[in-house]
């Protein structure tokens, strides 16, 4: 589940109950007390999500940077798997329809459905990890995170 996800499901939780707090006879003051609280929970929800995806990206990298440091081949085959991935794209989608209108001895090589899932992780996992550290260093630094996200 992304954070994104993970917050509009809290959100779906939370305003329900926000909801009914309206419904309730209490006072004007009571309900406004009732859903300030209820919000405080949200936002250190939110929080602790917030936190638990900074733990998960920081132990990524620590993995990411491990193997960069073992050896030639642990540091680069990541990357060596999606320029693979990239010229066999190429070939099928580029070099072989441009070949095929000369010549019909062109290979059109095999591209295994899972290598589109393993290329939008691939791609996808790089760029949504930079995002998030990106937004929860921003969390950290901002002042009164305790109250607003």
């Amino acid at each position: 589940m992304s954070l994104l996800n993970a917050f509009s499901f809290t959100k779906s939780i939370f305003d329900p109950i926000t909801k009914l707090v309206d419904e309730l006879k209490f006072s004007g003051e009571e309900k406004a007390e009732a859903k300030r609280k209820l919000q405080d929970m949200e936002n250190q929800f939110h929080g602790k999500l917030l936190e638990h995806e900074s733990k998960i990206v920081e132990a990524q990298s620590k993995v990411i940077q491990s193997e960069m440091q073992a050896s030639k081949f642990s540091a680069s085959w990541r990357p060596s798997l999606m320029y693979v991935i990239i010229a066999i794209l190429a070939n099928n989608y580029l070099i072989f329809p441009y070949l095929s209108m000369f010549t019909d001895k062109v290979i059109v090589l095999e591209f295994p459905a899972n290598f589109w899932t393993l290329l939008t992780v691939g791609v996808g996992g790089y760029v949504g990890s930079r995002g998030l550290e990106k937004m929860v260093k921003s969390w950290k630094e901002s002042p009164g995170r305790d109250t607003v996200l």
